[in-house]
């Protein structure tokens, strides 16, 4: 079986996330009973400079995604 796979960097707000992000929200409130910690940092945490979001698209579709963020950074309280 052959994948087209392709990166797309982006934002946590780009519409490609959102099913990915929602399936995470849900993983998160199945396990722990709360999807507190995806609202955590702001989306700008997660954009250039100090970090990024990518996608991992299959075929166009998201399949994947990687955030990064500086590890530097006091999280928000």
């Amino acid at each position: 079986m052959t994948f087209a796979l392709s990166v797309h960097r982006t934002t946590t707000t780009d519409p490609l996330a959102r099913p990915l992000l929602d399936e995470l929200a849900h993983e998160y409130m199945t396990r722990y009973g709360s999807a507190h910690d995806l609202s955590r940092y702001p989306a700008a945490e997660f954009a250039p400079p100090h970090g990024a979001f990518l996608l991992l698209l299959e075929q166009g579709r998201p399949w994947r995604a990687a955030p990064t963020a500086a590890t530097t950074r006091t999280p928000p309280n």
